[in-house]
């Protein structure tokens, strides 16, 4: 029943510019981005500031959010943990929930697709 009705539209979640334009018409967002290495700087650009950029793009053309965060209990939800990855998750799910009162957010294990580095791996 959705063929036709779901699509892809990559974007720089790094650069807010260019995010309205990708969700223009869409009634809903959804962002699995994250990171499994990287700097300090790359982690709260891409998790955390890159989460917020998201969902104020979103509210500006009127879209629903879904977020995806990590799996596991509220470790790094307030910005504590010690680890980059969820500390970082924690802080951008903390900024998505305060553009975007009534976002969704979902707690997957593992999200793998083209690029992931887990099943599309060259040998």
């Amino acid at each position: 029943q959705l063929q036709g009705r779901i699509s892809a539209h990559p974007a720089d979640i790094t650069n807010p510019s260019t995010l309205p334009s990708a969700f223009e018409g869409a009634t809903a967002v959804v962002s699995l981005v994250g990171l499994m290495s990287g700097s300090r700087a790359q982690f709260e650009e891409v998790q955390w500031r890159g989460a917020g950029n998201v969902a104020r793009a979103a509210r500006e053309v009127g879209a629903k959010v879904v977020h995806g965060r990590a799996i596991g209990p509220d470790a790094g939800a307030g910005g504590e943990s010690k680890v980059e990855y969820a500390r970082t998750k924690g802080l951008g799910e903390r900024e998505v929930r305060a553009v975007c009162g009534d976002a969704t957010v979902v707690r997957p294990s593992l999200v793998f697709g083209e690029g992931d580095g887990f099943f599309a791996v060259s040998l």
